[in-house]
Formats: structure tokens, sequence, C-alpha cells
């Protein structure tokens, strides 16, 4: 007799996540694999105790390789709380150095304990590729949804954690969350440097990974800018706040030189 179980292909909302650098993670000596090990545990755990905490019914996280997957039911609220998550997650990590990447779509999606079949996984995969840099690009379709269908309160809460790119993506604004955690500025923002800086020198001699990177550390300064409200200092102290914390474009990567 074959055995029967109940399929719930559902519409769901789907994040798929990459993990930038994970090779050279692994191929990393024992103690370093073992800080990076410790450093995912503790802040994807972080995130799942923000679940947990909350009023967020039927989430999901799961890990394969140096990928996640991140799925919950299709609803107006919840896209508000798992972009929230997302924007924490990345947070976490990019302060230890380690960067995200991904798409947040939506769609059919079935999971159990030992597999997954999901056209929302494959939607949010197709925004991944697209997203080249160290970023999680939200669906188009959502983006309209948030604008159109959203009771004005949740749009309100939802909107400041999502940002335009220069080429027109839409995606999560993850150094938002600055806003909510409480930690000093500056030395949240020389932590995001120092990790940015780390993975350029770790990667001078690839240009493909590198524009990541210069995309990146232009986000950061956006930010930087951003952050610190120039008629809260006196000049000089402005313009050295702003220095110090900022990634100087030019002088971090490569230009043009003659022989």
């Amino acid at each position: 007799m074959t055995n029967t179980f109940k399929v719930d292909y559902s519409e769901r909302l789907v994040a798929f996540i990459d993990i930038l650098g994970f090779k050279r993670m692994v191929e990393s000596e024992k103690d370093k694999a073992i800080k990076i090990i410790e450093s995912l545990r503790r802040d994807i755990g972080e995130v799942l105790s923000i679940i947990k905490e909350g009023d967020y019914t039927d989430y999901s996280i799961k890990l394969f390789s140096d990928c996640m997957c991140i799925s919950c039911p299709d609803k107006l609220e919840n896209i508000y709380y798992i972009i929230y998550q997302l924007m924490h997650l990345q947070f976490f990590l990019a302060v230890n150095g380690i960067f995200l990447r991904g798409g947040l779509s939506h769609g059919l999606h079935f999971e159990n304990d030992i597999m997954i079949f999901s056209k929302g996984l494959i939607n949010a995969y197709e925004l991944e590729k697209k997203a080249i840099y160290p970023r999680i690009i939200v669906d188009h379709v959502i983006v309209d949804i948030i604008h159109n269908d959203m009771p004005e309160n949740l749009k309100e809460s939802t909107l400041p954690f999502l940002r335009k790119s220069p080429d027109s993506l839409v995606f999560i604004d993850y150094l938002q969350a600055i806003e909510d955690i409480a930690v000093d500025d500056d030395d949240f923002f020389q932590e995001h440097k120092k990790a940015i800086l780390q993975q350029i020198n770790t990667n001078m001699n690839d240009s493909t990974v590198l524009d990541k990177y210069r995309w990146l550390s232009e986000y950061h300064n956006t930010m930087v800018m951003e952050n610190y409200d120039p008629d809260d200092y006196e000049k000089e102290i402005y313009i050295n706040t702003i220095k110090e914390n900022s990634i100087e474009i030019k002088a971090t990567f490569p230009s043009f030189e003659k022989l």
C-alpha cells in the first residue's frame, strides 16, 4: 500500500540567500573556520529568536551549503516581517564580515523535513542571479503590493527598509537596522568599513569580486552621509567624522596607471 501525506502546496513569500565567499570560508584554517561557524550560528540564531518572540506563525529557515531558503505564508503583514528579518540577518552578518546576496519573491511552495519543491524558490533564485552585488533584491510584484495594497500604517513601516539602486532594482536597505539596534553609530560604521576593506584586500586581483565591493562601498558611503546631520556638529568635526567612517573609493580600488 502506498503511504499518503497531505501536500500543502500554497502561496508563500520565499527568499533565496547566498553567502558570498563561502568557498574561501570553508577552505580556511580550522580555528578561523570554527569562528565563522560560530558567527553564522549566533547571527542566524538572533533572527530565529526574533521570529520566536514575535507573533510569526509558520516561518521556515532552511540552510544548505552556502544557501538559505526563508519562507512564510504570503500575507500582507508577512511582507513587513520577512523584510525586517532579512534586514537584521544581513546587518548582523555584515558586522562580522559575512555578506549576503539574494532575492525575495513569492509563489507556490512546498517543503518538509526532507525536500523543498517550490516555484517561489525558483523565482527568488532568479532574482538572486540578477542581484550581482551584496544585496537582497525584492521582486517588483512585491514592491507594487506594498505601494498599492498595504494598509497605510503598514506601508509606512515597510518602505523605510527598502532602497532603489542606480540600476532601478529595489533591495533591502540593511544598514537601516542601525536605527533598531543599540550600537554606537561610529563603532558600527567602522566595523562595516573594516569588513568591506578586508574583502577588497583579499580579492584585489579579482575584478569581478572587486566590482561587488565597490558597489557595497558606495552604499556604505551613502548611508554614512545620511546618518550624520551636519547641523549636529561643528563643521570640522562633521568633515572628519564623514571622512573617518567613509571608504575612499579612488584610493581604495585599482585605477589606470602607466607602466
